[in-house]
């Protein structure tokens, strides 16, 4: 195709390793440099820090792609500040500055890279790999930036999406702790609640005054039948159970998300009813409780999850977004809950079924429901809006590399 050429990505992006300093000089108090040793605090598209680094060696600038280049490799974000790499990631940088073009450049034919990839059990690239990749290209740098503008504006508004959500959840965090940790709730009347003496009792489970009236339940006895669901993978063995339209929920669905929109594997009607008991409903929740515990998700739509995960299925006038709430905030104390080695944690149904929960009136139950359900609606609406957005990016993106789909304004077959 006109203006359209085959070379090596080396040709049109220079490439930066990665180099770790000792351990010594990491910290977590943000003295330094923000420091990425890997695709660990990597975002949709952009990272986040929670490690720094005061011995700095090779560095990222601010819009220059970043991508992991150990097990896994080929993770992309691009810098929104000068960071520090380790060895576990590169820095590119196109020589003409359209780092934006670069990024989708590089998500297109990275199954390419990681084809080449090295190692039999953890794979790595190195910078020859890198800059040895045949890629195609427009010449024109007008057609590259339009090519970006065109993929960002998906981005963009997935990542407004994404930081609406992050506020619509703390705020409702916000509520759950005025309401249900600091008992600072409005009365009928619509004035603050002020507790007196013969307004709050003293629990000695929990060691602290609740309202009068509140009570003190096990988990299972706010779940249907009182009973706990624990998850189970159908055998792998039988084909028919998988590759169908209900979700099948692991741990690694669970991070960084609210709902559960699409889980990495599906099961066929055939495999859901193969432990028919095991379906969850629309909005129970899931506590991962093996290996990375505390993790809490709500579905979606009916699903099953594997035995790694404790769902609740909430009685009748039980929030599940209370419990949600609940669950969110008591991640710490649901990961010393669990037993097990130094890097392994086990919080067993019977466990889970006995972790205590604070229950408020029913009045303020419903309240407190009412109040967060447009939250929850909208972060579910957000998220599902998402998975469209990405859908279309991606469809696009290989007609748009190619040439095959052209953006109004450039090329020469307008």
């Amino acid at each position: 195709m006109k203006d359209w050429k085959k070379v090596k990505l080396g040709e049109v992006a220079d490439v930066v390793m990665g180099q770790s300093p000792k351990s010594e000089f990491y910290n977590k108090t943000g003295e330094g440099m923000p420091f990425l040793q890997g695709n660990r605090t990597f975002g949709e598209k952009y990272p986040s820090f929670d490690t720094f680094c005061t011995d700095n060696k090779r560095f990222a600038e601010p819009k220059e792609v970043i991508m992991s280049v150990r097990a896994p490799v080929g993770d992309l974000n691009i810098a929104t500040t000068r960071i520090s790499l380790g060895r576990g990631v590169c820095a590119l940088k196109m020589k003409n500055n359209n780092n934006n073009f670069l990024y989708y450049l590089l998500t297109h034919f990275m199954s390419n890279l990681i084809n080449r990839q090295s190692g039999t059990v953890f794979g790595s690239v190195n910078r020859k790999n890198i800059s040895g990749l045949d890629i195609v290209i427009s010449e024109k740098p007008d057609d590259q930036k339009a090519i970006a503008d065109v993929l960002s504006a998906f981005d963009d508004k997935i990542e407004n999406n994404n930081k609406q959500n992050e506020l619509l959840e703390k705020t409702a965090q916000a509520l759950y702790k005025a309401w249900f940790v600091e008992f600072n709730f409005p009365n009928s009347d619509g004035k603050p609640y002020k507790a007196s003496g013969g307004e709050m009792v003293y629990n000695e489970q929990l060691k602290k005054n609740i309202p009068k009236g509140w009570v003190i339940e096990c988990v299972k006895d706010i779940a249907f039948n009182n009973d706990i669901i624990c998850g189970k993978t159908p055998s792998t063995k039988v084909e028919e159970y998988y590759g169908g339209d209900i979700p099948f929920i692991t741990i690694p669905d669970m991070h960084n998300s609210t709902y559960i929109i699409k889980p990495s594997r599906y099961l066929t009607g055939y495999g859901a009813e193969s432990q028919s008991k095991k379906t969850l409903p629309k909005n129970s929740v899931c506590v991962s409780c093996i290996a990375t515990p505390g993790l809490v998700i709500l579905t979606s739509e009916p699903s099953q999850t594997n035995q790694q995960i404790n769902s609740i299925v909430c009685k009748e006038g039980i929030s599940p977004y209370y419990i949600y709430l609940n669950f969110l905030l008591r991640k710490d104390e649901i990961i010393n809950m669990g037993s097990g080695g130094t890097t392994t944690y086990n919080l067993n149904k019977k466990g889970f079924s006995n972790i205590k929960i604070i229950l408020p009136t029913n009045k303020y139950m419903q309240n407190f429901n009412i109040k967060v359900k447009y939250i929850f609606d909208k972060i579910l609406e957000n998220q599902k809006e998402n998975e469209t957005l990405k859908q279309t990016r991606d469809t696009l993106l290989p007609k748009l590399m190619s040439g095959e789909v052209r953006v109004k304004g450039f090329g020469d077959n307008n």
